[in-house]
């Protein structure tokens, strides 16, 4: 009977972590083309690691989709909501710079004659939270399809020899997007594997005065 009993805590053991390593793994998973890149950026003194998938092609170098968000560290305290949090990790990493400096490197074509290079970020609208199971960590997980998707033209203006970025499209994919509620009036999870109501991240597709991507 101990040596069954030992099994079974051996196989639920097992099954415990595959179950994690599948969800790892479908969490880290990008369309073909694509290169998955994770980073680690602050906001008001608190690592938050970003996980995205970027795609470099020679007239696009850029397009950018985001996976998931986790906060390193679930005692350090900040004042933002959940909404502010999103806003303010995906502002760092949703510039060309960024792009162009840790993923799709590449020289930009002058402004006259042209003709411009694209990049294109795709910012999730629906977002929920999740605790972790095992660490004092807490995920932010994208909960719906929809996405707002802005296009920008980039190319070098000389003499300057600076970067002209100028927005073409700014559109919705899979539209009307599901969550209604604002991410200031959402529960964050305290409890392991807890999850929060789905809420809305504003962008600038559905802004307020929380984000300007630059």
């Amino acid at each position: 009977m101990k040596v069954f009993s030992k099994i079974l805590v051996a196989l639920g053991v097992t099954v415990f972590l595959l179950t994690v390593g599948i969800k790892n793994e479908v969490l880290a998973q990008c369309d073909p083309g694509y290169t998955h890149h994770i980073d680690t950026v602050t906001v008001q003194g608190c690592l938050y690691a970003v996980d995205l998938c970027i795609q470099c092609t020679a007239t696009h170098p850029g397009k950018v989709k985001y996976n998931s968000i986790r906060k390193l560290d679930d005692s350090c305290i900040d004042t933002l909501d959940p909404n502010e949090r999103i806003q303010q990790v995906l502002s760092q990493v949703s510039n060309w710079a960024y792009v162009y400096f840790n993923v799709c490197p590449g020289n930009f074509p002058p402004c006259e004659p042209g003709p411009p290079l694209e990049i294109t970020f795709s910012y999730p609208i629906c977002w929920y939270m999740q605790k972790s199971a095992t660490e004092d960590q807490t995920w932010y997980l994208v909960c719906d399809d929809a996405s707002c998707d802005i296009t920008y033209e980039l190319c070098m203006k000389f003499p300057e020899q600076t970067v002209q970025r100028t927005e073409i499209s700014r559109t919705y994919t899979n539209f009307p997007y599901s969550c209604t509620e604002e991410g200031f009036n959402v529960d964050e999870p305290t409890l392991p594997n807890e999850t929060s109501d789905c809420y809305i991240l504003h962008t600038p597709c559905n802004p307020d005065d929380g984000w300007d991507p630059r």
